[in-house]
């Protein structure tokens, strides 16, 4: 294999970067829209779903610190940020999963 040239490297972590970008975007209106609706028309399900989309927002968040940082300098460490990023979002997963198959809602 050949390795990738500088441009070829810079262009995918620039897509990578928008890639974050976008989803944090995304989700953050989704969960807005979701918990909005959801909460109008007492529906559970859809509150829950839009809660769901800010823990993927934390998620992008910590995704797009780290495509920032590797791309800056690619040989350092994850910093305490990433770290604690992803035990929220791994937490916050875990309990809403815990919640929902145990009790049946949020």
């Amino acid at each position: 294999m050949t390795p990738l040239s500088q441009t070829s490297t810079n262009k995918y972590w620039q897509y990578a970067l928008w890639l974050a970008l976008f989803t944090i975007c995304y989700n953050l209106a989704e969960g807005l829209v979701s918990v909005y609706f959801g909460a109008q028309d007492e529906t559970l399900t859809l509150f829950g779903f839009g809660l769901d989309s800010f823990i993927e927002v934390i998620s992008g968040i910590g995704i797009l610190w780290m495509v920032l940082r590797i791309r800056q300098n690619p040989d350092t460490p994850r910093s305490q940020f990433e770290r604690t990023a992803l035990q929220i979002t791994g937490a916050a997963f875990l309990f809403t999963r815990h919640r929902t198959c145990r009790h049946g809602y949020l």
